[in-house]
């Protein structure tokens, strides 16, 4: 339902969408991006061609709640110049009060300004278009599920993603991250994880466990569990600290989350585990991101919950030994370089 939404959405946008965008010429761009943090992260290679393209013209970030404070990082890596909040319409229950993205932006359009519209939304397409004076405006769309988001994103904004990489040496610690996954789909289970963390314990490997307050309870089993060797930082750090504690690790393990897509993003290695959605469009990218799925019949799903009796069978089919075949060699080979795409610190 939410991804038929999103397709009407995107269409009727797309009416209001302006037929010429001449960002050379243009005094300003705005990006709207309100949506999750998985959704920006996925943006910011974008962003940083976008900035890269057109260095001297000023870039404002439309961010939502879910996404704002790695908006505040992208702007301290001198990607966007502001980043401003907007609640979006697709999440007013969630967030009922605040600004909405049409008065977030409305001080930002001075001059000739093109306004991206990567998360769809219709009223403030339509009062952009309509009220904005010499404003341009452009719709995200989505053609083929094939299309990773990713791709999507740079087509809206004009830009072309570098494939290029560079080499960095691995941390010498034989450490790695994990994060949990609150959503009922796409959670591996507490007992998948805990006989992972039996190997890792056999492996003498650390383990720092990262996430949101809403997998806490999760966090504390597996660090009950195994206080010598694990230290969980769930709901104690900020996002802002996050790039300092991966850069530590090995890699970073979990389920699609928006968590993963900010560890490509920052040049970690990933291995991520999916479910239901689809990793074509929605998979951590770069030459250090790994993916494991089983598709199955019923894939991709966009259900709350799974109506299988079993359950969640799409996850529960990856194996914690095939995990330890994808983790095993980024653990056992003590500075070992790896090729990593990132943004920050060097890439």
């Amino acid at each position: 339902m939410r991804e038929l939404r999103y397709r009407l959405l995107r269409a009727i946008s797309r009416i209001f969408e302006s037929r010429i965008c001449d960002v050379a010429s243009a005094d300003g761009l705005i990006v709207v991006r309100t949506d999750r943090l998985g959704d920006l992260a996925v943006t910011v290679p974008a962003l940083a061609e976008l900035k890269k393209g057109y260095p001297d013209k000023p870039i404002v970030l439309v961010a939502g709640p879910a996404n704002v404070a790695l908006g505040q990082l992208v702007q301290r890596w001198g990607i966007v110049d502001e980043v401003v909040v907007g609640i979006s319409a697709n999440y007013g229950p969630t967030y009922p009060q605040g600004t909405s993205v049409w008065e977030a932006m409305r001080p930002s359009l001075v001059g000739r300004t093109v306004v991206f519209f990567l998360t769809p939304d219709l009223l403030p397409v339509v009062r952009t278009r309509l009220l904005g004076k010499n404003v341009r405006v452009r719709v995200t769309t989505k053609v083929a599920k094939s299309l990773h988001e990713r791709d999507v994103v740079a087509a809206t904004l004009g830009v072309s993603l570098p494939s290029g990489t560079f080499t960095r040496s691995a941390p010498a610690d034989r450490r790695v991250a994990i994060t949990l996954n609150a959503h009922p789909l796409r959670s591996w289970g507490i007992q998948n994880w805990i006989s992972l963390l039996d190997i890792f314990e056999q492996r003498a490997v650390q383990v720092l466990i990262v996430g949101d307050e809403s997998t806490a309870d999760k966090a504390e089993v597996l660090a009950s569990r195994f206080p010598t060797f694990t230290d969980n930082f769930v709901g104690r750090t900020h996002l802002r600290d996050l790039p300092d504690l991966l850069g530590r690790c090995r890699c970073l393990i979990g389920t699609d989350s928006g968590l993963m897509h900010f560890g490509s993003v920052i040049g970690v290695p990933t291995i991520t585990l999916f479910g239901p959605s689809l990793p074509q469009q929605w998979a951590p990218v770069g030459s250090s991101a790994s993916v494991l799925y089983q598709s199955r019949h019923c894939s991709p799903c966009t259900l709350k919950r799974c109506p299988y009796p079993d359950g969640r069978r799409c996850l529960d089919d990856i194996s914690v030994q095939e995990v330890w075949e994808r983790v095993g060699p980024l653990v056992d080979y003590p500075h070992a370089e790896r090729n990593v795409s990132s943004l920050v610190d060097g890439g």
